[in-house]
């Protein structure tokens, strides 16, 4: 009988006293535990692999400080024999000021980081990006958002990309600046489109002081499709803007950066505060930034300049910057100031602007407003940071209607 258990189902594996049990999808090995054969232990191939990835996911876990769920996914695309490695690289990044959020988000998106050699590919970048001036809180943000840096040459592609930014940009303090806005040039910087694009700007006659500036600035927007890219530069020169200004780069940056679903919501905020399509594009021209204003922001602001001030919706229109202000900080505090001191006769509505009035500094606002009427008007700076309301002066209803500015 036990001659017959030993025949052709086991064979004997050469070097290991190990019994393998063959022809099966998941062959089953049998390790003995004694001199007598007789007694064996089961032993899986695949209860192996559920032990490896059952240490990667408590690594994960515990190591990394990633969610079970996100262990889980980062366990199908790297599986860790022992902690010595990885080990090695964490300690490396929280040298550097990783945070544990940072390095979880890290190793979620690129979990291939803990089999890295920390001391011949992790550190040498890390302390290239030292070296150029860009701080251990930047790496963290930087490269835990965008950790493909991690698995590029420093020779072949991060040291160049450094020699290509700076030839714009001028000074390592410039390049960091640009690391941190986009890590991802550091990778994709050289691709033609890059080279293209910046062609383009200069066909347009854009100068290099405003590429440089966007190199600066806006990286990502160099990155752009080619299509997409010299669309936006046609629309902006179509429009009347000159590509010689400052305001150029602006209005093709906000292009550029926004949907044309986003473009066209905006437009529909604007047009029920009665602006027309012509209000809209002279705004535009005006002040680009101000499709970038979020809806609420244009909303509260729109109902205290027309309905509280009498403002005219076109007279904003060819003015927006009045829009761009914080409305309970800035424009509310200035303008109940501002209609104070008219109704007490001590400033002139005709030369009170209201441009010039939101304008001004916090330092010349005090000293042409505040300063001047501490006996006449002792409430004023309580008026200013809402102790009070104008309300509370004495005014009636009527009289603050009476006083509008514009």
């Amino acid at each position: 009988m036990l001659a017959f258990y030993f025949q052709s189902p086991l064979q004997i594996l050469p070097k290991n006293p190990i019994f393998c049990v063959p022809f099966s999808k998941n062959p089953i090995y049998f390790v003995p535990f004694s001199k007598n054969p007789i007694f064996f232990v089961p032993f899986s191939s695949e209860s192996a692999k559920d032990d490896e990835r059952s240490f990667t996911i408590r690594y994960l876990i515990h190591k990394c400080f990633m969610s079970t769920e996100n262990a889980l996914k980062a366990s199908r695309k790297v599986q860790l024999m022992s902690p010595k490695q990885p080990d090695s690289v964490l300690y490396i990044l929280k040298n550097h000021g990783f945070n544990k959020a940072q390095i979880s988000q890290l190793v979620s998106r690129y979990p291939e980081i803990l089999k890295a050699n920390a001391e011949r590919t992790i550190l040498p970048k890390l302390d290239f990006f030292v070296s150029i001036g860009v701080p251990n809180s930047v790496l963290g943000i930087a490269l835990s958002y965008y950790p493909g840096i991690f698995s590029r040459s420093l020779s072949k592609t991060l040291i160049p990309s450094y020699n290509y930014v700076k030839s714009f940009v001028g000074t390592d303090a410039k390049v960091a600046y640009v690391f941190k806005r986009s890590p991802r040039f550091f990778v994709d910087g050289f691709r033609r489109e890059v080279v293209e694009n910046i062609a383009k700007l200069r066909d347009y006659g854009v100068p290099e002081t405003s590429i440089c500036f966007m190199f600066s600035y806006y990286p990502g927007t160099l990155m752009q499709r080619n299509d997409r890219f010299v669309k936006n530069l046609s629309k902006v020169i179509e429009m009347g803007f000159d590509s010689s200004k400052y305001k150029f780069v602006v209005a093709f940056q906000t292009l550029c950066d926004l949907k044309k679903s986003t473009i066209e919501r905006k437009k529909k905020v604007y047009s029920r505060w009665e602006w027309s399509e012509c209000d809209i594009e002279a705004a535009f021209l005006a002040h680009p930034i101000c499709m970038r204003l979020s809806e609420t922001k244009i909303n509260s602001a729109m109902d205290f300049l027309i309905n509280k001030m009498g403002f005219q919706p076109r007279a904003i229109a060819k003015s927006p910057v009045l829009l761009f202000y914080n409305l309970e900080k800035r424009i509310v505090p200035r303008c109940q100031v501002a209609r104070a001191l008219i109704l007490k006769g001590l400033r002139k509505k005709e030369t009170t602007h209201m441009i010039s009035l939101l304008q001004v500094s916090n330092e010349r606002f005090m000293e042409m407003y505040m300063t001047k009427y501490p006996k006449e008007l002792p409430q004023l700076l309580d008026l200013y940071k809402g102790k009070v309301n104008i309300t509370d002066l004495n005014f009636s209803a009527e009289e603050l209607n009476q006083v509008k500015l514009h």
